[in-house]
């Protein structure tokens, strides 16, 4: 049997040392993601029975709400050059639809007006473009969207169920997880689509993050569904040469969800 497990956001330096908490696990809280701004982070957490958006100082530990969105917010996304403008979904009236928020001017612009489900977007370097996740044409795939013209792109081509892209800090590729024939599966492809590889599959493994120099990836993993290796674990990939490195965290603590500064 399996103990309840508690989520907390926490920190840790890539070699595994200075680990330490920034919620104390009362709360269920997800997806943290860097601000552009100094000490700051923005993750998922569950506010009156719905899923919200807030930030939290990491020094202070002091959070607050992003936003005056009534229903669910989740999946943030940090402009690369603005640190007061931020992708997120926000669930209206049960429809799923992508909005950029300008936290300074407290503004939101409806980017897709789809009555499909359309999720989990990430700027391109230059912020003037996205990636995101839609079953407009009914299964999860891959799109990309000029923020000023709102001109759409389907770019995943595959079999399979897309989910979770980030654009890579060149601008080049497009990371994202797939799942397909009862597995899961962390890969690249070129910004038009071309080009998929695979790089790691597990029984779950999701949430890619490109490190800052765009060489690795950042994700989580479990091998099982039961027993010690359900534990989810944190590993970086090469995606040159398909090195995969586990990021060490306190015994018997799982991890998933990980960002990189």
């Amino acid at each position: 049997m399996q103990r309840r497990r508690i989520k907390k956001i926490s920190m840790i330096d890539f070699d595994g040392e200075n680990y330490r908490n920034l919620t104390d696990g009362s709360e269920m809280v997800l997806t943290p993601i860097f601000s552009k701004r100094r000490d700051e982070i923005y993750y998922l957490r569950y506010f009156q029975g719905r899923p919200q958006i807030f930030s939290l100082n990491t020094k202070t530990l002091r959070s607050q709400k992003v936003g005056g969105f009534r229903g669910t917010t989740l999946a943030p996304n940090v402009n690369p050059k603005s640190p007061d403008r931020i992708l997120l979904t926000a669930i209206e009236d049960g429809n799923s639809d992508i909005h950029e928020f300008n936290i300074a001017q407290n503004f939101a612009k409806k980017l897709t007006k789809s009555p499909a489900i359309d999720t989990t977007a990430s700027y391109s370097p230059d912020g003037n473009s996205l990636v995101f996740v839609s079953d407009r044409e009914g299964s999860q795939q891959l799109y990309t969207m000029n923020i000023e013209s709102l001109s759409l792109t389907k770019i995943s081509n595959g079999e399979g169920s897309y989910s979770k892209p980030m654009w890579s800090p060149d601008g080049r590729s497009i990371a994202f997880t797939k799942q397909k024939n009862g597995k899961f599966f962390v890969g690249v492809m070129n910004v038009n689509g071309r080009g998929e590889k695979l790089l790691t599959s597990a029984y779950l493994v999701e949430g890619a993050r490109w490190s800052p120099s765009g060489r690795y990836l950042i994700y989580s993993k479990k091998r099982t569904p039961y027993g010690q290796e359900s534990i989810p674990r944190i590993f970086t990939i090469d995606i040159l040469t398909g090195y995969e490195h586990e990021i060490q965290t306190p015994p018997n603590q799982g991890a998933t969800d990980p960002d990189w500064s």
